[in-house]
């Protein structure tokens, strides 16, 4: 993809780090990529660009090894897919959400025709009983604006243009 040409044109070193690695064959499982998220940084600022270079080089990663013919096409929209959520997964841990929420993949991303220049169609449901100050109440304002303000901040790491340009549109 163009993307993926630009991003190693301008990060070369994304590409030494895949093919250092030598986990061109690998298939990542989506509990892998739990681990290996979980494995990063703690702090907000420098899990943000460990973020954005560890999905990169992912990206890349799964490209070359499609390319390569190491894995098979529809093994490439898996391995992507499974990035992507392992990737939310990892994002929406680290906010305060304090209710459960519903995500629900829409589009290419919701019907597994995944590439690497898809794009993140998503959408959040949030049961309206678990934001009610009390049995039987009306929503909290003050609730349902903490739910936004954390959803929006989780939306932010896919948005980050620190490593040329959003990791994923949402």
């Amino acid at each position: 993809s163009e993307a993926i040409h630009e991003l190693l044109c301008a990060h070369p070193e994304i590409f030494e780090e895949v093919i250092r690695a030598e986990n061109l064959r690998l298939h990542k499982t989506a509990a892998v990529l739990d681990r290996e998220f979980q494995a990063g940084p703690t702090d907000a600022e420098p899990f943000a660009r460990w973020f954005a270079l560890y999905v990169r080089a992912e990206q890349v990663r799964i490209v070359l090894s499609d390319l390569l013919e190491f894995i098979s096409r529809e093994e490439a929209q898996q391995s992507l897919l499974a990035l992507a959520d392992a990737a939310w997964r990892a994002v929406i841990r680290r906010q305060p959400l304090l209710t459960p929420i519903v995500v629900i993949a829409l589009g290419k991303y919701g019907s597994g025709d995944f590439t690497p220049g898809s794009d993140l169609d998503l959408m959040f449901l949030v049961d309206e009983a678990d934001l009610a100050p009390t049995s039987g109440s009306t929503i909290s304002p003050i609730s349902l604006a903490v739910v936004e303000s954390a959803l929006r901040d989780a939306l932010r790491f896919f948005q980050q243009t620190e490593i040329d340009g959003p990791i994923w549109e949402i």
